[in-house]
């Protein structure tokens, strides 16, 4: 078995010949590439992908206990988490459960991925203007007048520090 693409998830994993020969599918629902979480804790979950389903029509199907009457099943890899690099069964209702509605592990668009990175500030530098280029946009002109002001301030404290008291 290993890692392969498909579609736009970043890794699933492939079926053995074994889950083919009991049935399993590739393909045929909807569900099939779809992304899960599954909380491992309080606070913690695993992410994974639904890479094949049982579909309840075949020779030896899976049964739901609340029913009793056959009912698909899923496999899960799991690619990051607590559960990284475990396959699970999961029904129908644990499937609903556990989807995941915007992709956590899908690729990044391709203009995403050519973003420009920014650029990092002039080393060890005391000029103001290089200071004020490499510094971030504020939100608002409030935030810039806050920024100014605590920077005038930082500026102050040292100066009024050394110089000597004139009021003696």
């Amino acid at each position: 078995m290993a890692l392969v693409g498909r579609g736009d998830v970043v890794a699933t994993w492939e079926m053995s010949r074994a889950e083919r020969e009991e049935g399993w599918q590739a393909e045929g629902h909807a569900f099939v590439n779809r992304e899960v979480a599954r909380s491992t804790s309080a606070c913690e979950q695993s992410i994974g992908v639904i890479y094949c389903w049982l579909p309840p029509n075949v020779d030896d199907p899976y049964v739901d206990e609340s029913t009793g009457q056959p009912a698909p099943l899923f496999k899960v890899r799991f690619l990051c988490g607590e559960l990284d690099g475990d396959v699970e069964d999961l029904d129908i209702n644990q499937v609903v459960e556990s989807l995941i509605t915007v992709p956590v592990l899908a690729k990044k668009p391709a203009a995403a991925a050519k973003k420009p990175a920014a650029a990092a500030p002039p080393a060890d530098s005391d000029d103001e203007a290089e200071y004020d280029d490499a510094a971030p946009e504020p939100d608002d002109e409030d935030e810039e007048e806050e920024e100014e002001e605590h920077y005038r301030r930082e500026r102050r404290a040292p100066a009024e520090e050394a110089a000597p008291d004139e009021s003696a």
